[in-house]
């Protein structure tokens, strides 16, 4: 059977690449301890009784060289850890698989770089890039960032389409729609900002319906503002992610501000029932509308110690906060800023 139609190497052929590493390693153990022993050798080489400036060059040289052994140092000592991992991968019977092609990786190769987890194929393939992760990215202009942005809309407005007309809301300490652990579909409805949080918590002396209409009102004027800077951006030519991601924030704004102002008028109450469209009265008034929210990733939960100030011995779940792709689209535009700024 040739390697092309294989995916995965034989016990015997496992077998001999664990000698290989194991020689490997015990090579590489007796380089680091020799690489240990020169950077942490203290002598002073017989320079005590040189003159001044004879002695300084000596300790110069000396500190440089130390420091061109702890950086060697800790290359083999990295090196060791990879060889170690690989022996890992043998008793898992995944050695030699390239982590990218899912193809065996060249027996050749793997008994010069027995550690290795990419092909030379995989090798070949172009480095990590925003615009080899989205093509559309490229030459986008005024055209491409529309249907993205009214693409993006959509879909987030399917899917709380979906949700409304299927689902009641989930009252607290209900069953989720689904529940696998780490992710939770739910149905709530967010009558605030980010995280639940409402205007009038910052201002106490805002009642509930002049906080959401302020809110609303801000949401219309922000996503105005987007819609000119987007457009500013792409008469300038400027850098496409950062027009990409403005496409991605304008779309989860937009998003949101069409349950905000719309859904309290086209959809009938989810509170212990499923909502109806186009009722002959809404939930709520135009501009007074919840926005939906229904992704939730509760990765791990924990219990804050005692000795902890202001929340101590309190129960904390991350991430427990719920949201929509609209809000998705947002974070996401807003973490590619941050990661490419520099790029942008």
């Amino acid at each position: 059977m040739s390697e092309s139609s294989r995916n995965r190497y034989s016990d015997k052929e496992l077998e001999s690449f664990r000698k290989i590493i194991n020689q490997k390693i015990e090579k590489a153990k007796s380089d680091l301890a020799l690489l240990k022993s020169a950077y942490m050798n203290d002598g002073n080489n017989g320079t005590d009784d040189t003159s001044p400036t004879f002695k300084s060059f000596e300790e110069g040289s000396e500190t440089m060289s130390k420091e061109a052994n702890t950086q060697l140092a800790l290359r083999q000592e990295k090196f060791i850890r990879d060889l170690k991992n690989a022996l890992v991968r043998i008793e898992n019977k995944t050695y030699g698989v390239c982590r990218v092609t899912g193809k065996l990786i060249d027996k050749k190769r793997l008994e010069i770089v027995p550690h290795a987890t990419l092909s030379i194929e995989a090798k070949k393939y172009p480095k990590l890039n925003i615009k080899n992760l989205i093509p559309f990215v490229k030459n986008i202009d005024a055209k491409k960032s529309l249907v993205l942005i009214l693409a993006l809309i959509f879909l987030d407005q399917v899917v709380k389409f979906y949700i409304k007309l299927n689902y009641p809301l989930t009252i607290f300490n209900e069953l989720p729609i689904i529940d696998i652990g780490f992710f939770k579909l739910l149905f709530i409805e967010n009558k605030g900002m980010a995280m639940g949080a409402k205007l009038n918590t910052f201002f106490p002396f805002l009642n509930d319906n002049t906080a959401k209409l302020i809110l609303t009102s801000f949401r219309i004027i922000a996503c105005i503002g987007l819609v000119f800077w987007l457009r500013s951006m792409i008469k300038k030519k400027a850098s496409q992610l950062f027009i990409f991601c403005l496409c991605l924030i304008l779309a989860g704004a937009v998003g949101n501000l069409i349950d905000s102002v719309f859904y309290g008028v086209i959809f009938s109450s989810s509170y212990g029932q499923v909502a109806t469209l186009f009722p002959e009265v809404g939930y709520a008034p135009l501009f007074y509308g919840s926005v939906v929210d229904m992704i939730q990733f509760p990765l791990a939960t924990w219990v804050w110690p005692e000795w902890f100030p202001l929340i101590g011995g309190q129960e904390y779940t991350f991430f427990e906060y719920v949201f929509n792709f609209a809000d998705s689209y947002i974070s996401t535009g807003v973490l590619l800023l941050l990661i490419f700024n520099k790029k942008v």
